[in-house]
């Protein structure tokens, strides 16, 4: 009784879809054959390059702003003066942990 129900309550939806599923299986009978054809009419003659990879140098040319994606703000652990810095010290350098 319960799948009665349903069936009609659904009733349109299994229409529509039992109707399209006949015309795709109608359409798919009445599709004309394809004929012969003479591929070599259609092929088109190419040259062929050989290939190296290598590194380039690509200028671009561009305008804005440059923007650090990280601001830090140091700060010393003890108070004092700097006496004395290394020359291996420069502005905008990187230095390893420890």
């Amino acid at each position: 009784m319960k799948y009665l129900y349903m069936l009609k309550a659904h009733r349109k939806a299994l229409l529509v879809v039992g109707v399209g599923a006949f015309i795709t299986f109608v359409m798919s009978l009445a599709k004309p054959t394809p004929g012969e054809s003479d591929q070599a009419e259609k092929l088109r003659l190419v040259d062929a390059l050989q290939v190296y990879r290598h590194d380039a140098r690509v200028p671009v040319k561009s305008q804005g702003f440059v923007r650090a994606h990280r601001e830090v703000i140091l700060t010393a652990e003890i108070t004092g003066k700097v006496v004395q810095s290394s020359p291996a010290f420069v502005a905008g350098g990187f230095f390893r942990a420890g």
